[in-house]
């Protein structure tokens, strides 16, 4: 049965609307009115408008509702930790979206620290979780960077302890972080704090974790010999200590002080050329000369 010019812009629509997945909403709105005009006139084109209209204020709701999940509620501490895991379960892949999600745990996490109700476990519970979303935020907003220099500022004034000694930590991991740009002297004062540390109270994980990045971080330094020689003390509480792991790292430390020492040192080869003959290592003094170690689980060595 033939249809109609009315009919058949009807018809047109709903293939169009069929494919609106692949168009976007201001071009599908453009395809559809123009081919309303040409078939029918304006009434499949008033039809087309509307689908537009209405697809348009469904988007604008999501992005509402979206918005509205980040919006830090009022609330007791247990809420607000519940509110933290469940943006931190939403965050997208987008910066945009981490961003906001980063946003929210740090002011609520600041909601709980602020609480009446907020004991210090409560207070170090949403520090830890805060600290590394307000560092993420600071690499890229000038805002966030402010916001961490005056929580450092506040917090060190606590009348907590574990808050103030949380606060310290971080402050040393930032210095460690800078040392490889550091000076000679303020290299030493780090590493005499740091060992300071250990040797009063212990090493444990947090302690060797801090120890091995300063030393690691002054090998790559101006000044590697310093590395070298944190690496040594390093190894020799590692060796004393009752923790099996403990004491093989200390293998492991007295192995990177060497390393450090080795640029700027000849080194010596010695051994047997494929032909039979003994190696000469002295005609080779003054060449660029590439070293290559293979180990016996190479398959030629083994035959």
């Amino acid at each position: 049965m033939p249809i109609g010019p009315v009919d058949q812009a009807k018809h047109t629509c709903s293939i169009e609307r069929l494919s609106n997945l692949r168009l976007s909403l201001g071009l599908r709105w453009i395809v559809c009115l123009a081919l309303a005009v040409v078939l029918a006139g304006p009434v499949s084109g008033v039809a087309c408008a509307d689908d537009a209209a209405a697809d348009e204020e469904t988007a604008t709701d999501t992005e509402e509702q979206e918005e509205q999940a980040f919006v830090v509620p009022e609330g007791s501490p247990d809420e607000l930790f519940e509110f933290i895991q469940d943006v931190m379960s939403k965050r997208g892949r987008d910066r945009e979206s981490m961003f906001r999600s980063a946003r929210a745990v740090v002011d609520a996490a600041q909601k709980i620290v602020d609480h009446e109700d907020a004991d210090e476990d409560t207070v170090m519970q949403a520090l830890n979780i805060q600290w590394p979303a307000l560092s993420f935020l600071a690499n890229y907003q000038a805002d966030a960077r402010q916001q961490l220099a005056d929580l450092l500022e506040r917090h060190s004034k606590s009348d907590l302890p574990r808050v103030r000694q949380f606060i310290e930590m971080q402050q040393l991991k930032s210095e460690i972080s800078g040392a490889r740009t550091a000076s000679a002297e303020e290299q030493q004062a780090l590493i005499d704090r740091v060992m300071g540390i250990i040797e009063t109270d212990g090493i444990d994980r947090s302690s060797y974790s801090l120890a091995s990045s300063l030393a690691r971080n002054i090998g790559y330094s101006d000044h590697p010999e310093l590395g070298a020689e944190m690496y040594e003390r390093l190894a020799k509480v590692l060796s004393k200590s009752d923790d099996p792991q403990f004491q093989q790292m200390a293998d492991k430390a007295m192995g990177s002080a060497r390393r450090m020492r080795l640029p700027g040192n000849a080194i010596e080869v010695k051994g047997t050329t494929a032909d039979g003959n003994e190696f000469d290592w002295d005609q080779y003094r003054g060449k660029v000369v590439l070293v290559e170690f293979l180990g016996v689980v190479v398959r030629p060595l083994q035959k």
